[in-house]
């Protein structure tokens, strides 16, 4: 029976026909309670006739309805034998693709099989007809499950195989249900299946996308399923990359295919053996440890390096490559991949605006992840998010497809943060060091600052591998106190060690057994016991010079679990204060380059203070009409926190001089010493 446009089924109204396939009629229709399109499939006369099987099929059909994924056309009810569904506007997708296109598709179809497959729903007939691809690019996988609720569906074979009816063909063991080009050996075989056989469609599905070639393709339905059932798939022709996966997925035998889809990322591959890379190589000299570095240069005068870390293995090899960001842009944060695979980076423009994106270590190509993105960023530990920082909240993004997805707001500026395997997110501020499920939900206290030390901010996280303890930095206006420390998840805020593992002004991380820091701008590697939290040798020089913004404490270097570390080379980072117009219009540059912290403007706006660090943090003040700038401290302590007075003769300021510690003042000029305003007494804890 076929519907002309007004009539009506129940609240839905039908506007037109969509199209016909071996399950039935599809029309678009208007749902007058809601105001919605929806689409309406017409189950085929012979089984709407059928009330036995009309009953079962409203039974699946509820079961169905309660799947609930971003990727999975919703189903809406039954009503009056036909099927209401969302509809999805938009195109099946075809091949061939670039890799990264063709997974960014893939990777949302693996996540909707995932979430399925675990509530024991298996769609059975997966082929590119019932994939949709939305106009902002959202993946749609239609018919979820169906095939199996129909048998003896009307209609002759169509004239080409991939948008054949289903297929049902009664044998001893049970039904075979899905297309012929699609579906798995065991279910050509009429056998029962289990979530292996999605498997199995979902790397035919790749490899057509891949390829632009359908992987099975026989004149007829009979001699496709000969090939499903023998044909040894020929993988020469897709990127090496898949190959593992497809290779995982296209297993004859069930017992030996892929068991779960939300493994196939992890056969991605992504090794640097490919004879196609064309990366300059050179031998080095052996060191301590052998090693293998590439020289990656983000923006033209920007180096950042990884280095192999291995126990034993053959001579050391660089590798030097180049990426270039757009122009007026420049690097914000990076970090590696726990796998060592890849790097996720910020380039960052004029106006502060940054960009997330990806960079594959054995690839020449760099991709966007996310528009909008300040430097805070981490990785979750199995390779597959990219946690970030926009518009105060932390957000992660799945390198694989999908859009940025919300964890939590953040009230305060983050620095660092840090991804457990048992899915806790730490990160580290001036407030301490908060957490939150990577699933989303509110931040809870886990370090408390203590004052008593001076202390002025717990940051830069990173796990051990047991995802209950941490290391942390606990910076502190005294030097003594200032280093790596160690965490643990089920301690309370206040009942932290206070014992210092090592001194140092920046972040550190633990990879192979070794504790990596910086001294200065000296990348070492102490060994570290992991287990017991101790250090249990001597410190080793890795590389120099390397990068730093001291001002919060972050290290220009990133380390992975299988030991590739990146870094940014040369000496500590160098900032330069500049003056703006109201209209955003830069002027001429305050100060030479250097390191430098808090700024405060004088009332008539004719003189900066400034925190600059040399040896020690000091406040210097300059005179911006004359272009001239003057050192106002020299005690050899760390001051911070400038504030002019009204009528800009003096300048009051945080000082952490021994058994003064508290607020100082000093006549802007520079003529009188210092006066202590408020001391809190003896700055030894």
């Amino acid at each position: 029976m076929s519907l002309t446009a007004g009539t009506r089924l129940g609240a839905y109204e039908i506007i037109g026909p969509i199209g016909a396939g071996g399950m039935g009629e599809v029309y678009r229709a208007k749902d007058t309670n809601l105001g919605r399109d929806v689409a309406i499939k017409l189950l085929p006369e012979s089984f709407a006739s059928d009330t036995e099987r009309v009953a079962r099929f409203d039974r699946e059909a509820k079961l169905l309805a309660s799947l609930n994924h971003p990727n999975i056309a919703s189903i809406y009810g039954f009503e009056s034998g036909a099927l209401v569904m969302e509809l999805v506007e938009g195109d099946s997708p075809h091949g061939p693709m670039a890799f990264a296109e063709a997974w960014q598709i893939a990777s949302q179809i693996a996540a909707a099989l995932e979430y399925a497959h675990e509530k024991g729903i298996i769609h059975r007939d997966l082929k590119p007809a019932n994939i949709k691809i939305t106009n902002d690019g959202m993946v749609k996988l239609l018919d979820f499950g169906l095939a199996k609720v129909f048998t003896d569906p009307v209609g002759a074979p169509q004239a080409t195989l991939s948008n054949s009816p289903t297929l049902t063909m009664a044998t001893d063991v049970g039904m075979i249900l899905g297309t012929a080009a699609y579906m798995a050996p065991e279910q050509a075989k009429g056998r029962n299946v289990d979530k292996r056989a999605d498997i199995w469609s979902f790397g035919v599905v790749l490899y057509e996308l891949l390829t632009g070639r359908q992987l099975f393709e026989g004149e007829d339905v009979s001699e496709t399923l000969a090939q499903v059932l023998t044909k040894q798939p020929d993988l020469e022709s897709v990127p090496l990359q898949s190959r593992r996966l497809l290779r995982a997925c296209l297993e004859k035998d069930p017992k030996l295919r892929l068991r779960d889809i939300g493994d196939a990322a992890k056969l991605l591959d992504f090794s640097p053996e490919s004879p196609e890379l064309n990366l300059d190589v050179r031998k080095r000299p052996r060191q301590w440890v052998p090693w293998t570095a590439a020289a990656v240069a983000l923006g033209l005068a920007l180096s950042l390096v990884w280095i192999r870390v291995r126990e034993t293995g053959p001579s050391p090899e660089r590798v030097q490559f180049q990426i270039f960001p757009r122009d007026q842009y420049r690097l914000g944060g990076f970090q590696v991949s726990p796998d060592g695979r890849q790097v996720a980076f910020v380039e960052t423009d004029g106006r502060g605006v940054g960009r997330l994106q990806l960079r594959a270590l054995d690839s020449l190509e760099t991709r966007v992840l996310a528009e909008q993105s300040t430097a805070v960023l981490f990785w979750s530990p199995d390779s597959k998010y990219v946690a970030f920082m926009t518009d105060r909240r932390l957000r992660k993004v799945d390198i694989f497809g999908g859009g940025p997805q919300t964890i939590t707001d953040v009230a305060f500026a983050p620095r660092g943060g840090a991804w457990s395997r048992n899915g806790t997110i730490l990160l580290g501020g001036t407030q301490g060091l908060w957490s939150v499920p990577d699933r989303g939900g509110s931040l809870s206290q886990v370090t408390a600052i203590d004052f008593e030390r001076q202390e002025n901010s717990h940051a830069f996280p990173s796990f051990l591998p047991d995802g209950r303890r941490f290391l942390y930095l606990r910076r502190s206006t005294e030097s003594d106190n200032s280093g790596i420390y160690l965490g643990d998840l089920n301690a309370r805020p206040g009942e932290h060690t206070a014992q210092r593992l090592v001194a140092t002004e920046t972040g550190a991380a633990v990879s192979n057994g070794h504790l990596l820091f910086l001294r200065e701008d000296i990348l070492v590697a102490q060994p570290f016991d992991v287990e017991a939290g101790v250090l249990t040798g001597e410190a080793m020089t890795i590389v120099e010079p390397v990068g730093s913004v001291l001002s919060i404490g972050l290290g220009l270097f990133s380390v992975s679990d299988s030991g590739t570390l990146v870094y940014r080379t040369g000496r500590t980072t160098q900032t330069r204060p500049v003056w703006f117009e109201r209209p955003g219009i830069k002027s001429s540059p305050i100060a030479e380059p250097g390191d430098y912290g808090e700024l405060a403007l004088s009332r008539d706006g004719s003189r900066l203070a400034l925190t600059h660090r040399g040896r020690t943090w000091d406040i210097e003040v300059v005179d911006l009409a004359r272009g001239s700038s003057m050192r106002l401290t020299f005690d050899g302590a760390n001051e911070s926190n400038p504030v002019w007075s009204p009528d800009k003769k003096q300048v009051a300021f945080f000082s952490s001089q021994k058994d003064s510690q508290g607020i100082h003042v000093k006549a802007s000029d520079g003529t009188r010493d210092e006066e202590i305003l408020i001391s809190s007494g003896s700055n030894s804890a």
